[in-house]
């Protein structure tokens, strides 16, 4: 296979260099947006500082009289003078060699791009002038850096990818506040707290986003484009640095050895009558889904909903089809049975009211709401969003699933392909199994943990999966993710585990982030006592963003997206996995929707699992998302927790109903 990574072949000119230390702590914020800060007990680590001479000892020593607490900052720079320099090998010391390297990119690169220092998750990023929204806002496409060194040498390889093409950077005429914004200072972009200077641009966020009607514009395809534009750019930068470092713009090349491939049987699903078929599309519309609850004929539908017409058009099409979709009941099972409870709203603020009127029981069997809304979930406005929230918060706790749908679509030319999305889910929502994996029934406790942020607190959701059907046994949250909250969580699994499988043979943890080794140690010391020596247990963490930091291309496919199911080792027990929808390794028909892989890292501390299950075990569940025929490149056991703790953390008293359907089937998907 010819598989090449976004890295590149670094090396520098000089290992002697100066470093100049800066004590005054009156520097702005400006001066050290480029310099390395550190606390002075951090700082006397380093070798360098072991020796100095008499004057850099005396403020040494002065800077050791502070207490711990009130420690200041000394600042390194490698380019900016002072009168206490010192000369390094820099490639004695990894640390310092990635700041050289940082900030030599940083001195040499300013005037071509704009750049970012600090962007989280790589060492800098440059902003390349991509497009504008008007005169006074420019569109720009974002490239993320970050150097890796590692080996004796030291050996530095440099990783170049596209971190957006949709950044919005320029003036705005506003005397509002806004908080977290990123200012624009001599080609520099720096996050300022208090106001800023109305002169100055700024790094467009969220909100300003919103304020300013700036939607995004997702591609389908982009990984021919993503190649073409990094070649274009590491061409660039090597050329700016070449002076200082050099940089070989080719593309590191995989070795056969660190590249592996799921069976591609694994790719192939279940349907009715145990039909198989490897792609969704297809599957639903030859066979239909796997498994129809056998009492969906008593499933009625309530319909929320602000004008007549829209109503009865998505009736029309739920009970005749629309197109190529061919109705409800043909497609999924599900008869287009309209309850008598019709809800019909003026203005948002009415529709809890009229729940409660028209819904007065506390718990309903059988129903599915359809709420015809005047926005979507993804774009909502704050206030539209709390009521959506508020509306699905008070339905679930009624034992009544629903299905969200934003009126405007429903008058779209091209609404017959939300149509079948809209289905699935429904059938899922009620206990339905659109498709299952074409693979022998095994029993193993599967738990999937991530995050929600909101307002400084965290929300840690969890779904717990006892087989590879795809069905939900469990769902958690708290307020809280640390390690004794997922011990917690764990205890509860694995006693339901119990009470369907008389025994316990594996666990396997589906986790958003690395644990640290005390947290790994927690959880391997209470499992060995909770369950006994003999299970094997491992936690897989799995990057819950799309990951782009490391891309691979496949040199010999026209489109460059390597195919579904390759696995490209990184490191010792660090994985690149690609789930998309190239199934073949030459595909007939041009592949229209493209996937970033995810990027996991095994943690197996008894040597018990083969990474090749363990691996195939997330692809595995990376085709088990039912909210869309599309497949999705994160599995649902990462996907599904992190919808369980949004919502958790927008419902009020941040609370999940005890019933059968908030706790055994896919109400928010």
């Amino acid at each position: 296979m010819n598989i090449i990574i976004n890295r590149f072949k670094v090396e520098i000119k000089d290992r002697e260099i100066l470093l100049y230390l800066h004590f005054d702590d009156q520097y702005s914020d400006i001066n050290k947006i480029t310099w390395a800060g550190y606390k002075l007990s951090r700082l006397l680590d380093f070798d360098f500082i072991k020796d100095p001479n008499e004057n850099l000892k005396k403020k040494i020593d002065e800077l050791k009289k502070v207490k711990i607490k009130g420690e200041n900052y000394v600042y390194i720079s490698f380019y900016d003078k002072s009168e206490d320099e010192i000369e390094i090998d820099i490639t004695k010391n990894r640390h310092l060699l990635k700041k050289w390297l940082k900030e030599t990119t940083i001195k040499k690169l300013k005037n071509d791009f704009i750049i970012e220092p600090y962007k989280e998750g790589c060492d800098l990023s440059l902003y390349e002038e991509n497009g504008s929204f008007n005169d006074d806002i420019k569109r720009y496409i974002r490239y993320d850096l970050v150097f890796n060194v590692f080996g004796e040498q030291p050996n530095i390889e440099l990783s170049l990818s596209i971190g957006s093409r949709d950044t919005y950077i320029g003036y705005i005429e506003t005397n509002e506040q806004f908080s977290n914004i990123k200012v624009l200072i001599n080609n520099l972009l720096a996050k300022r707290e208090e106001n800023f200077d109305k002169n100055l641009s700024v790094k467009f966020n969220k909100e300003l986003r919103t304020k300013y009607g700036i939607k995004p514009h997702p591609i389908q395809q982009f990984y021919k484009d993503d190649y073409e534009k990094i070649k274009k750019c590491i061409e660039s930068i090597s050329n700016s640095l070449k002076e200082e470092i050099t940089i070989f713009p080719t593309f590191i090349r995989k070795t056969d050895n660190e590249i592996n491939l799921v069976d591609f049987e694994k790719n192939k699903m279940i349907f009715r009558d145990n039909q198989k078929d490897y792609s969704t599309i297809n599957g639903m519309r030859d066979y239909g889904p796997y498994k129809i609850p056998d009492d969906v004929d008593n499933t009625k539908l309530i319909f929320i909903y602000q004008d007549s017409e829209s109503a009865n058009r998505l009736a029309n099409f739920f009970a005749r089809g629309f197109r190529h979709f061919p109705g409800l009941e043909s497609y999924v099972g599900i008869p287009a049975n309209f309850s008598g409870i019709k809800i019909k709203y003026n203005k948002l603020e009415e529709i809890i009211e009229l729940i409660n009127q028209n819904l007065p029981d506390p718990n309903y069997d059988n129903l599915l709401a359809i709420c015809i809304m005047p926005f979507a979930k993804s774009n909502a406005k704050k206030e539209e969003s709390n009521k959506y929230f508020e509306i699905k918060n008070i339905l679930l706790k009624k034992g009544i699933s629903s299905q969200f749908i934003n009126r405007d679509k429903i008058f779209q030319e091209n609404f017959h392909f939300s149509l079948p999305n809209i289905a699935i889910a429904m059938l899922a929502k009620i206990g339905g199994i659109p498709w299952k994996l074409a693979r022998k029934h095994y029993n193993q406790l599967t738990i999937g943990f991530n995050v929600y942020r909101m307002n400084n607190n965290t929300y840690l959701g969890s779904a717990v999966y006892f087989d590879n059907e795809g069905i939900i046994k469990n769902i958690n949250f708290s307020k809280s993710n640390n390690v004794n909250t997922i011990i917690e969580q764990l205890s509860n699994a694995i006693d339901a585990y119990k009470k369907e499988s008389n025994s316990i043979e594996k666990v396997v943890i589906h986790y958003y982030k690395p644990l640290n080794e005390k947290e790994n140690k927690n959880i391997e010391k209470y499992l060995t006592e909770k369950i006994g020596l003999g299970v094997a247990f491992c936690i897989v963490e799995i990057n819950d963003t799309k990951t782009s930091t490391d891309l691979c291309f496949d040199n010999d496919y026209e489109r460059y997206m390597p195919q579904s199911g390759l696995y490209v080792k990184l490191k010792t027990n660090e994985y690149l996995l690609f789930n998309n929808l190239r199934y073949w390794e030459k595909p007939e028909n041009p592949i229209r929707q493209e996937e970033y892989p995810v990027k996991l890292r095994i943690f197996d501390p008894g040597k018990s699992f083969n990474y090749e299950d363990i691996i195939s075990q997330v692809y595995e569940f990376s085709r088990l998302y039912w909210k869309s025929l599309k497949q999705k490149s994160q599995p649902v056991t990462i996907i599904y927790s992190k919808l369980i703790a949004e919502y958790m953390s927008n419902f009020s008293l941040n609370d999940l109903p005890d019933n059968q359907v908030a706790k055994k089937t896919v109400w928010f998907i």
